[in-house]
């Protein structure tokens, strides 16, 4: 039984609906988007009843916004006038569903006539026209709402197809945190399982669906490039701007690659729990949502090592194409660089027959004759007599390696 109260507010919102239909009629076009009739239905959409929603005049607008792309800032701007105005939560959820329905349908449009930054702003909404333990409530569902769509429309504005992994994986990342403003659309207190809330709560399930079937066809596409069969339409998209690999681009494609696996796997278990919600809030939609199928803890670990490893075997390959490439400009041939070996194995085995742990005692003279012998056989005169001392015997060098002097 509705209270002296209640009734009394409907009747005092169901008199400013009409006297705004009055005003409609009375002014006149004072701006290329004023327009009586589209202003008219967009206050019998947006009316102040948060029993029931206009599904007619909801129509209307929606067809108006298909005629042509001239016509959806004409319906933008009713829609801004109406928001902008209003401090009763269904007056601004009403508008907002409008907005996100409209969204929904320009996401075919080109890029250039798309609505960019929302013409109004709701981050700051504070409803007045019910009590405040309820306006908390309901003001914080049309905030977070609004910020969903005002970054949704900024996102369309600016998506274009990805032409290459990091523009993919951008995309993917935009996705994900368009997901993240989605599932802050929620009841935030008892009393709010109206049927204006659970319609729009229908609203945010369809953009939920639709916005994770993205992210997953993202991901499915990133993980096809990266391990597909094909090693050079893999490569391709490591190629820099010289036409050589970049071990930066690759290094962070595999670091922001890791990151969005994680970042879904945490969005999983946390669409399951949301769709819980909204199943015990008795939202239609949610009934009809297959189960979130969440990624093996296994699986992802195994992709992180693959994509780890994929980078480690590209730099592994890039420094031995660089020992190559540097082999070629000084023309050693492998066949010298196998002789090079060779030589220095049998320098280090001589050292080895050298060195020796045991003190050895030569008689006096001994070592210098010698020596002069050795020396007369290999060079006609001492190839170094800037070592040999006054007395004619050899100094002591600081290492007291005798095969280095």
């Amino acid at each position: 039984m509705t209270s002296p109260r209640e009734w009394w507010r409907r009747a005092a919102a169901a008199i400013k609906d009409r006297q705004s239909l009055y005003l409609t009629r009375l002014i006149t076009g004072s701006s290329r988007f004023r327009n009586p009739q589209l202003e008219a239905a967009v206050i019998r959409a947006t009316s102040h009843d948060d029993r029931s929603v206009d599904y007619k005049n909801a129509a209307r607008v929606f067809a108006w916004a298909r005629t042509s792309p001239s016509f959806l800032l004409p319906v933008m701007w009713a829609l801004a006038r109406r928001a902008a105005r209003t401090r009763s939560w269904p007056v601004a959820l009403k508008a907002l569903m409008l907005v996100h329905g409209i969204l929904m349908r320009s996401d075919s449009e080109p890029v250039d006539v798309q609505v960019g930054r929302l013409p109004f702003d709701l981050s700051e909404f504070k409803d007045r026209s019910s009590s405040p333990a309820k306006a908390s409530v309901f003001s914080a569902f049309i905030r977070v709402y609004f910020n969903f769509l005002d970054s949704r429309s900024v996102f369309a504005g600016l998506e274009n197809d990805p032409t290459d992994e990091d523009q993919l994986l951008d995309r993917v990342q935009n996705l994900q945190g368009l997901l993240d403003l989605l599932m802050q659309i929620r009841p935030y207190g008892d009393g709010m399982e109206v049927g204006l809330v659970l319609e729009a709560m229908n609203c945010v399930l369809i953009e939920i669906f639709e916005v994770y079937s993205q992210i997953c066809k993202g991901i499915a596409s990133f993980l096809v490039s990266v391990f597909g069969s094909d090693h050079h339409t893999k490569m391709e998209f490591y190629l820099n701007e010289f036409g050589n690999l970049s071990p930066e681009a690759k290094r962070r494609r595999g670091i922001v690659g890791v990151m969005v696996l994680r970042k879904a796997i945490e969005q999983s278990a946390q669409l399951s729990a949301y769709f819980e919600l909204c199943r015990s809030l008795g939202v239609m939609n949610a009934a009809e949502l297959p189960e979130v199928e969440k990624i093996p803890e296994e699986d992802v670990h195994e992709l992180e090592m693959l994509l780890l490893g994929e980078i480690e075997e590209e730099e592994r390959r890039e420094y031995e194409d660089s020992v190559e490439q540097e082999l070629e400009v000084l023309d050693v041939s492998p066949e010298t660089q196998l002789i090079e070996i060779t030589v220095e194995q049998t320098m280090e085995e001589e050292r080895s027959n050298v060195v020796s742990k045991e003190w050895v005692i030569f008689e006096e003279g001994c070592l210098e004759s010698n020596f002069s012998v050795g020396a007369e056989k290999l060079w006609p005169t001492p190839p170094w007599p800037s070592l040999i001392n006054a007395s004619g015997g050899m100094p002591f060098v600081n290492n007291g390696n005798l095969i280095e002097i």
